[in-house]
């Protein structure tokens, strides 16, 4: 519980709700009423509910609530001296009364002004939050609550107080009505063990932006826009630089400490903004977000799961928790790791490092590609055996761990349908090492998402199509007239004819098998898949090879569609010396595989700029 009377400074803070307590809020006018729904205060309390049931939380673990941004205020009262003297020194003296909306005030005598003062503060973003936690205090009888008002609603406020008696006439007092009934039907719940999680386990960020004016509405109306107008929050990477910043303040040379924070952060952030090396960063998307509005969290993420607070990750801000808890020192890391911002800095720095030394090496950005890629919970383990490994140790390592995961001893026993995900990995490697060869790297980017920016899904395309026995009318015809070998002319000429019958089209089947040994092994095994983007796959359809070859060689022109190298060459029937362009042959299948053998046996090439010094970018 905090003292009524604040300090006013800029500060970035975790507050419980009982560090509430005794401050006094005001909501401006440039701000709309409660607008919260029976849905998300029911969803509010359940959430706090479900973290109180929760029997695996570590004993300082706590439910984080979304940013409260303020803006500190002073208010003045005019008092009768002569009272105030009866009970108080003037000097550093204090008195309480009850203001206009019938909460009790306290004000601390300022010698400066020689008038009596009270701390307040501006409620820029949180609003929603800040009311429904004040109806609960209200229902749990603190006896020290907040007081909240508004600055030109004057029945909202009294509302706020008797919320039994709010009008539903009014579209503020109806929420706030309806959002006191639902917690009315609550409070058995809410009287519960849940009362002490709210009060002591339930933290909001605590945030004052720095540079506010008092006097100045400008700057306030000009946040709140951006959080709430352009409904663009704040996100973890925001908050951290703050807490870093005001945590070099004071330290000497200060100044120097926050230019050079600011320096750096935001040369990182401009190097995540080439889309290559990003994409390459987040390959598997390993935190499964969507997007992340500032880059450099990533990193933060990174850190938060190396460090075991993964249990808080469903949190929105959760890393900014984190790292507020060790400046403060409310948690410490562990292992003696060092939690003052320098350090803390630092180690966002090498994980920039890093990243950027894999990027550049042509090897390891391909095999470290892949390995996170099959295994998304790889990156921690390979980010801790190249602090341990010299570089040229790491590929060699990385290498093993594609030959053990990826590499099969024996592709060709795979199967479609059963063994997907292998051949799938196996497919990539394939494509990444044709790449290699021609001294060219696999587009990461282009692999990863399409032209409009939505992530790709890749999936195995029969070359030979399936089931093209069953293709009907002149697909069909066209299909058999393919087959020009001389053994086969005479029951070619049979089968298209107009509407041959299904047992001339069986006599073929069973002559072409056996005379080109096309034999179900090859039909679902890799000699006759390749790797292709699920909507492009989708649109080919059980075209005969021909009529995907000419689609496959017209999607590659398009920057809407991508196709890999191996992809296209083995459409393009690049590899051994094909009899001919229009089908897909016992010959071809079997010059895949060894070219596929060949390359997963061979010597994996070393990078060609695999010395090259990465520290040449460093900060």
């Amino acid at each position: 519980m905090h003292e009524s009377s604040k300090t006013l400074k800029n500060e970035l803070e975790m507050k419980t709700v009982a560090d509430l307590c005794g401050y006094h809020f005001v909501i401006p006018s440039y701000q709309r009423g409660y607008r919260w729904t029976k849905e998300q205060v029911e969803a509010l309390i359940g959430d706090i509910q479900e973290f109180a049931d929760k029997k695996d939380k570590g004993e300082n673990e706590f439910y984080c609530l979304q940013p409260i941004v303020v803006k500190p205020r002073k208010t003045t009262a005019t008092l009768n001296c002569s009272l105030a003297n009866e009970n108080h020194h003037l000097e550093g003296g204090e008195i309480q009364i009850i203001d206009s909306s019938e909460n009790i005030r306290t004000y601390q005598f300022d010698s400066a002004s020689k008038e009596f003062t009270s701390a307040e503060f501006e409620v820029i973003d949180g609003q929603q939050r800040l009311t429904t936690i004040f109806l609960i205090l209200k229902l749990l009888n603190q006896d020290e609550s907040f007081s909240l008002k508004y600055d030109t609603r004057t029945k909202t406020t009294k509302a706020l107080n008797n919320p039994e008696e709010a009008s539903v006439d009014q579209i503020d007092e109806w929420h706030i009505k309806e959002a006191w009934k639902v917690i009315n039907e609550k409070s058995a719940v809410l009287n519960g063990p849940w009362k002490a999680t709210f009060l002591n386990h339930t933290q909001v960020i605590w945030y004052e932006p720095e540079g506010l004016s008092d006097e100045n509405d400008k700057d306030s109306i000009e946040i709140f826009s951006r959080l709430n107008v352009g409904k663009i929050p704040l996100t973890n990477s925001e908050l951290i630089r703050a807490l870093f910043i005001l945590n070099t303040k004071g330290k000497p040379p200060s100044q120097l400490n926050e230019y050079k924070i600011a320096s750096e952060w935001d040369f990182i952030e401009q190097q995540l903004h080439n889309d290559d090396f990003w994409c390459f960063c987040n390959l598997g998307n390993p935190f499964g977000k969507k997007e992340y509005p500032n880059r450099i969290e990533f990193f933060f993420d990174l850190v938060e799961q190396n460090t075991g607070n993964a249990n808080q990750s469903h949190q929105n801000y959760s890393t900014f928790a984190m790292y507020s808890n060790w400046l403060s020192g409310t948690k410490t890391r562990g292992t003696d790791l060092p939690q003052d911002v320098e350090h803390l800095w630092q180690e966002i720095k090498n994980l920039y490092y890093r990243f950027h030394e894999w990027f550049i090496d042509d090897s390891l950005y391909h095999l470290i590609g892949i390995v996170r890629l099959s295994n998304k919970k790889s990156l921690p383990s390979l980010l801790s055996k190249a602090n341990s490994k010299k570089q040229s140790e790491l590929q060699k390592h990385v290498l093993e761990l594609v030959k053990e995961k990826v590499t099969p001893e024996k592709p060709e026993t795979w199967e479609y349908g059963s063994d997907n995900a292998q051949i799938q990995n196996a497919l990539l490697l394939f494509n990444l090492l044709s790449y290699q060869q021609e001294g060219r790297r696999f587009p990461w980017r282009r692999y990863i998402f399409k032209a409009d920016g939505t992530r790709r899904t890749w999936s195995l395309e029969h070359i030979n199509a399936q089931n093209q026995m069953d293709l009907e009318g002149e697909k069909w015809m066209e299909w058999a007239r393919s087959f020009t070998d001389t053994d086969l002319q005479e029951i070619v000429e049979r089968v298209t004819e107009n509407n041959p019958s299904q047992s001339i089209k069986n006599d073929f089947a069973e002559k072409l098998n056996e005379l080109q040994g096309m034999v179900d092994k090859y039909e679902h095994s890799i000699s006759n898949l390749a790797l292709l983007d699920r909507d492009d796959n989708s649109s080919l359809g059980n075209c005969i090879f021909s009529e995907k070859r000419k689609k496959i060689r017209a999607f590659a022109q398009s920057p809407d569609h991508f196709i890999p190298l191996a992809t296209m060459n083995v459409f393009m029937k690049v590899y051994g010396e094909a009899k001919t362009m229009w089908k897909w042959e016992k010959e071809d299948c079997e010059t895949y595989n060894e070219t596929i053998a060949t390359i997963f046996t061979a010597i994996l090439p070393k990078s060609t700029n695999s010395e090259k010094d990465a520290n040449n970018d460093k900060i």
